[in-house]
């Protein structure tokens, strides 16, 4: 219904889910090994649970081939995982070829984001990982104020958002969708992968007035307590960008009149 699925065994033993047989790699895994994340900017989404180190819900939108939430759901057994994906190919592609499976606390809602988000309760989710994409970019409609505004509605009071971007080389767009989180949050902060080309921006529900420094002790303490198999700490603090560093300006990306 979206397109192609390429699924492909990589030479290196990998195994690769992309959209559209030349398109950008959305997932890659190692079979057999649901503890590495291979993909820098999965590790980084984690450094926003570093803020919430108990969840008690979390939602992916954006399932891919799954491997961000198979980490969560082994890593924090304390807590529930929702996955939002509009595409039932995609889905299924996930259970058979890189180990997703539904539990009591794994679920997944097949559909579109943007109406899942409007029917979600306020307040009820303590970390929502936004990691949709299409072959070539974040979908439109998921990345303008009103959605923003909307996922902030359904985060609990302490609540953080980790967004996947990517960065201003690949994403026309990039400085307008850093403004519109600036705008939907009270508090924003970048990250970058150094070695991908994406950015991980953590957006607060609250103001925190988090320096780099804290979100580092944070990410070492995550690593600690849920014995994590890679220096987040370091990633962290490798690729936390100042706000010197962070373009401003960009317009408030809006919905446009009549839809959605």
């Amino acid at each position: 219904m979206f397109g192609t699925l390429a699924v492909t065994a990589e030479p290196d033993g990998t195994r690769a889910l992309r959209f559209g047989r030349t398109g950008a790699t959305q997932t890659v895994i190692i079979p057999g090994s649901p503890d590495v994340l291979h993909f820098v900017y999965a590790r980084l989404m984690l450094a926003g649970l570093a803020l919430v180190p108990e969840p008690r819900r979390i939602l992916v939108v954006g399932l891919g081939g799954g491997a961000l939430p198979v980490y969560l759901h082994r890593h924090f057994a304390g807590a529930s995982i929702e996955v939002v994906e509009i595409d039932p190919a995609v889905v299924a592609v996930a259970r058979e070829y890189f180990g997703y499976r539904e539990d009591a606390r794994m679920q997944t809602h097949i559909g579109d984001a943007r109406g899942f988000m409007r029917g979600a309760p306020s307040g009820y989710y303590d970390m929502v990982m936004l990691d949709a994409f299409g072959s070539e970019r974040v979908p439109e409609h998921l990345t303008t104020l009103e959605f923003l505004t909307d996922v902030r509605r359904v985060l609990a009071p302490q609540g953080v958002v980790a967004s996947n971007l990517w960065n201003r080389r690949y994403n026309a767009i990039y400085t307008d969708m850093l403004s519109t989180h600036r705008r939907a949050f009270a508090e924003v902060h970048v990250l970058d992968t150094r070695r991908e080309v994406n950015h991980v921006v953590l957006a607060l529900a609250a103001r925190r007035n988090l320096a780099a420094a804290d979100l580092v002790t944070a990410a070492r303490q995550l690593v600690d307590a849920k014995r994590l198999a890679f220096d987040l700490g370091g990633l962290v603090q490798q690729g936390y960008l100042p706000e010197s560093a962070v373009p401003a300006g960009g317009q408030v990306l809006r919905d446009a009149a009549g839809k959605h």
